[in-house]
């Protein structure tokens, strides 16, 4: 059998998953209730060949291959490969792309066809609604799980799955069952830790056109732009600032303005000024997260960067790392990883050799900055001149506050 034959096959295959389905929804008259359940009952049963990335090209030329909605993002490569009035099966590729922690206006199940990904589940809790797309509250992470070949989960619409899932394997694939939309479970919210939920398309809609030109201006003048933005504050939309805020207070946070940009941010709203520095460090772990993965492709050291973005602790890295039976993560292989990242521009400095693996065991090693410093003075006795220790301190400090490697001091 040829392989577009093969494909064709596979092809049919699924849409008569998708035919049972719908036949198991309609027996239940439509109750979108039960729907996650029949969804996740007949795709966790379905008897899935191997996926080959052959299979892509021969669906594009199928005759039998539903409209596409070119205007979805979700994924690096979303394909709908079955569509019913209720109902549709997608298929989603992802290479480089993640997800943020999201909920769903929209029920189903998701199953992995290929590749690997970990899952992380949170609850939020409100307690303060500014308008329909802005809202304040307490954002928990509940159970993480490692997701390999076959496993499915159900999706469960609104605030009953808030999760994120960072896709390990390149390429990783899921194969999704699920409805529509369903206006009754809208608008669907994002959230950062450790406080805020916000419906993307929305606020996004309207907030490019003034990041745009922040950026634009941040490149031309960075001390000019972070001065306007400042006096901005005073007039921008509540919900501008919390979504700015937490995109920007890196930058304050760099050039020393930080104090000034929360007391500004006080003024509209204390809790706001209060909680954006971790909503910060959580953005920018992720924003890290996802641009050293689009250079690296050994599975381990995706899996340590995931391992690392779901993580706030060091004793949560170890038992977060430990959901992969594939993956240890004794000391030498920790060092080994961070020097990776090190390696991948995550630092303002170079550091290179064998310099970098006693840099970090010396780090990890010590959680006091005196400690480090004697440590790596052991290493390199002629490291003891005034200027050596004070850049010694320089570099502890740096990299214990990169985002990405912050749960390991904690």
């Amino acid at each position: 059998m040829t392989e577009s034959a093969d494909a064709i096959e596979v092809l049919e295959q699924v849409q008569q998953l998708g035919h049972r389905v719908a036949v198991e929804f309609e027996r239940c008259h439509g109750d979108f209730e039960k729907f996650p359940a029949i969804a996740y009952a007949l795709l966790s049963m379905w008897d899935a060949p191997a996926f080959r990335a052959e299979f892509l090209l021969g669906w594009l030329s199928a005759p039998a291959l539903p409209a596409q909605r070119p205007n979805d993002v979700f994924s690096d490569f979303p394909l709908v490969l079955f569509h019913h009035h209720e109902l549709r099966i997608e298929l989603l590729t992802w290479q480089n792309a993640s997800t943020t922690i999201h909920q769903h206006a929209f029920s189903g199940a998701f199953r992995v066809w290929q590749g690997s990904s970990l899952q992380r589940r949170y609850h939020f809790e409100e307690s303060q609604r500014f308008n329909h797309c802005l809202r304040f509250g307490d954002v928990r992470a509940e159970a993480c799980e490692y997701l390999s070949v076959g496993d499915t989960r159900q999706i469960d619409p609104a605030a009953r799955l808030t999760h994120s899932v960072f896709h390990i394997a390149k390429p990783s694939v899921t194969l999704v069952i699920r409805t529509h939309g369903e206006a009754w479970n809208s608008p669907q919210f994002n959230l950062v830790p450790p406080y805020l939920a916000y419906v993307p398309e929305q606020l996004k809609r309207e907030l490019i056109p003034l990041e745009k030109w922040y950026r634009l201006m941040y490149r031309q003048d960075a001390d000019q732009c972070l001065a306007h933005l400042l006096q901005a504050l005073d007039t921008l939309p509540l919900a501008t600032i919390a979504i700015m805020g937490t995109e920007w207070h890196e930058h304050f946070r760099l050039r020393g303005e930080q104090k000034r940009f929360l007391e500004a941010v006080a003024k509209r709203h204390e809790t706001l000024a209060r909680h954006l520095p971790q909503a910060s460090r959580y953005w920018c772990r992720q924003q890290q997260a996802l641009k050293l993965r689009q250079n690296i492709d050994d599975e381990q050291l995706l899996y340590f960067i995931a391992v690392l973005m779901h993580s706030d602790t060091r004793s949560e890295v170890r038992s977060i790392a430990d959901l992969n039976g594939e993956f240890s993560l004794d000391k030498s292989k920790e060092i080994h990883y961070v020097c990776e990242l090190l390696s991948g521009s995550v630092l303002p400095f170079r550091v290179t050799g064998e310099a970098t693996a006693t840099l970090v065991n010396c780090l990890i090693s010590n959680p006091t900055q005196e400690g480090f410093v004697e440590c790596m003075q052991r290493a390199y006795p002629e490291w003891h001149q005034s200027d050596d220790e004070e850049r010694l301190k320089q570099w502890f400090q740096c990299i214990r506050e990169i985002p990405l490697l912050t749960s390991l001091f904690v």
